[in-house]
């Protein structure tokens, strides 16, 4: 891959752990500072905004990512194109939803008091849906620092937002409102700034409508379809994340939705561990679909393929290990309730870190967006579990079970993808190795689990650090030994 490809990932890695600190900084005053219902109204409308992104973008920041690397001399052109479209959606949704809103809040949490909230989660929508276009317009140029910069700043602005207005409350207006209209107003503002300080302004100065469109008209269809075509994937992704809280909030409790809605914000910071990958893979792959042959292509693919099969897998029984001292980081003891739960979650991660790593590729190199079919399968099984949880009443565990399945569906969609219409293979016998040591690993961590439960609380933490350093020592082994092409390769720049 390109020299620079390293450089990119780390500081994206870099900016992601930076991101996703922040993040856990921000459920954790949350929890602090609000009741658990409160805690379960503030998911569900953080969960509504994350659903409504594609629907109010239609995912045109996805086809900023992939066409202004293959069209450079049209992206600032197809960035203001796509501000003027994503505005104009929000505005006419926007008095269309202000009529009706009273029902949809009924709906979302079966009950009219929230009816105020609905500003707020608006205009939060809007303001990430800019972060979301400024974002992939720094992802197609290649410009990775302000692209970094844009998606850390979001997280920053949480927290710093979210402690002004803890300590500046007006208590006539409801605190997740205000958090939400601050942050929306932060959100915005700094986005706009980081395009006001770069080049920007200088390549559009001159530029008027008329002329954007006749410029990046050729192009222009595609671009919207690119889009569009995955519209559905994002609403079916959102909705894996989405349907298990409002089952929650709408017919069972919200202390409830509390429960399931930290377990997803956990889904959404473990990945981090692909994320960065994703970011860079899909204007990479794009711009190899451009300039190289199919066959070198797909040997690039294979690494990543199988680099995710051996080591991106491990975070499950990982996660499963630690489950009770993320709980602790993250919350508090109070919380240690949903435990069991977040070890049954653990199995869904490994699959869907593949599904966020792969995804990059997939987009990249293919136009169909076989994403569609592989989200819509998770939306599916997660919406069934979802009603058989209210109706036969399986609680936290049904819900957690619904979206768990949600996530290894979209993790075994992508795989079977890449099998049948990428055409790479898994039948090798380091990626069988490979299912062997994860499946080990869980019968060795639920044997400790069970030996530990009647000792000392540091005794355990000592014997967990030296179980996990064995651990690293002996993948690093089963790696080196079995010849795996990613850690040669990786061997080979090391020791450069």
């Amino acid at each position: 891959m390109h020299k620079r490809f390293f450089p990119h990932l780390f500081t994206t890695y870099f900016s992601q752990i930076i991101g996703a600190l922040f993040g856990i900084l921000v459920i954790k005053l949350i929890a602090l500072h609000l009741t658990p219902e409160d805690l379960g109204v503030f998911f569900t409308g953080k969960r509504i905004v994350n659903l409504g992104i594609p629907l109010l973008t239609l995912n045109l920041g996805m086809s900023l990512a992939k066409f202004n690397n293959r069209s450079p001399e049209n992206a600032e052109s197809l960035l203001l194109f796509s501000f003027f479209f994503v505005s104009s959606i929000f505005i006419v949704t926007f008095i269309f939803i202000t009529i009706i809103d009273g029902n949809i809040v009924a709906w979302l949490w079966n009950d009219l008091k929230y009816h105020y909230l609905f500003l707020g989660i608006w205009v939060l929508l809007y303001a990430t849906a800019v972060s979301t276009i400024c974002s992939g317009y720094w992802r197609g140029v290649e410009d990775f620092g302000r692209m970094n910069l844009t998606n850390v700043s979001y997280q920053i602005m949480s927290v710093l937002v979210l402690l002004f207005t803890i300590i500046f409350e007006n208590q006539r207006i409801h605190f997740i409102v205000q958090y939400f209209l601050y942050n929306s107003v932060a959100i915005f503002l700094f986005n706009i700034l980081i395009l006001l300080f770069s080049n920007f302004p200088n390549k559009i100065r001159t530029t008027r409508f008329k002329g954007i469109i006749g410029k990046i008209k050729p192009i222009l269809r595609s671009f919207i379809n690119f889009g569009i075509r995955r519209i559905p994937s994002g609403f079916f992704y959102m909705a894996i994340f989405f349907i298990p809280i409002i089952a929650a909030s709408g017919f069972i409790s919200l202390t409830m939705a509390a429960y399931i809605g930290i377990i997803i914000s956990i889904a959404n910071l473990l990945m981090l561990v692909g994320f960065p990958l994703n970011l860079l893979f899909l204007p990479k792959f794009s711009g190899f679909d451009a300039k190289m042959e199919r066959k070198e292509i797909l040997e690039k693919a294979q690494m990543v393929f199988d680099f995710s099969l051996s080591v991106v897998l491990l975070i499950s029984p990982l996660l499963y290990f630690f489950v009770d001292e993320i709980i602790i980081l993250l919350l508090n003891k109070s919380y240690m309730v949903i435990g069991p739960y977040m070890e049954l979650f653990s199995f869904g991660v490994g699959p869907f870190l593949i599904f966020v790593i792969l995804r990059g590729i997939l987009d990249g190199i293919e136009n169909y967006p076989y994403i569609n079919m592989i989200t819509g399968v998770g939306m599916i099984v997660t919406i069934i579990l979802s009603i058989g949880t209210i109706i036969f009443g399986w609680g936290m565990g049904g819900l957690t079970l619904a979206f768990t399945m949600g996530l290894i569906l979209m993790g075994l969609g992508t795989i079977y993808i890449f099998l049948t219409r990428i055409k790479l293979q898994i039948m090798y016998k380091r990626n069988l190795i490979s299912f062997g040591w994860v499946l080990l690993l869980y019968i060795c961590f639920y044997g400790f689990k069970l030996f530990s439960q009647s000792q000392m609380t540091s005794t355990v933490i000592l014997a967990k650090g030296f179980i996990i350093l064995l651990v690293g020592f002996l993948s690093i082994w089963i790696y080196k030994v079995n010849q795996y092409p990613w850690f040669v390769k990786a061997m080979k720049l090391f020791n450069k």
